[in-house]
């Protein structure tokens, strides 16, 4: 493997190793507030953002999880008061699935927990600091969105 290459590839390792680090911090950080652990919390934020609700399949779909995992977890959310089904209008043989007050409350803390954490962190940093860090995320955005 050519330097530049090794260069980068150690860079991307370095990219990948620090998203999962800040990831497991974020969700440390709001572990045990809410009621809800991350996977239920990507369950609830998903459906958060579809006001039509989704199926039980719909969600494992986009979740990338087999339909009996994520029955599973919906059980577990509908019966902790996250989530409510009720028959689709168009096919009363199908449930769709609509977060609750008590769901959207949960979801709105853990992203106030968590932006809280970040806010105060980011008050330790310097004007240089800040003005690196924003022009990273243009590029972990490049990342994300390709």
């Amino acid at each position: 493997m050519a330097t530049d290459d090794k260069a980068r590839s150690d860079l991307a390792t370095h990219v990948r190793m620090t998203a999962s680090a800040l990831m497991r911090r974020l969700r440390s950080e709001a572990a045990g507030i809410t009621g809800l652990t991350w996977s239920q919390e990507s369950i609830v934020a998903l459906l958060s953002r579809a006001p039509e609700g989704m199926s039980t399949a719909e969600l494992a779909r986009a979740e990338g999880v087999r339909g009996q995992t994520m029955s599973t977890a919906v059980s577990a959310l509908e019966q902790a008061g996250f989530l409510r089904g009720e028959p689709d209008p168009g096919d009363g043989r199908r449930t769709v699935l609509h977060v609750t007050e008590r769901g959207s409350a949960a979801l709105t803390e853990a992203r106030a927990v968590r932006q809280r954490w970040l806010d105060e962190l980011l008050t330790g940093f310097t004007e240089d600091e800040l003005a690196a860090l924003a022009r990273g995320l243009d590029l972990l955005d490049r990342i994300a969105e390709s």
